[in-house]
């Protein structure tokens, strides 16, 4: 995936999983470590999964 792409952020913390729309900051591919602007402005990093999902670990 490119730059820019939009992608579903996946916010996995103990006991609730809370999912969000961004874009991201950099191109990546499964498995590898990337950054994600949400919708907020906030970024985040995290691992680009399989079908366009992005997991954050809290």
């Amino acid at each position: 995936m490119a730059s820019g792409d939009p992608v579903q952020v996946v916010l996995v913390g103990p006991g609730f999983t809370i999912k969000a729309a961004g874009k991201l900051l950099q191109q990546a591919t499964p498995g590898q470590s990337t950054r994600v602007q949400l919708e907020s402005g906030r970024t985040v990093a995290g691992t680009m999964r399989d079908g366009r999902e992005i997991e954050v670990n809290l």
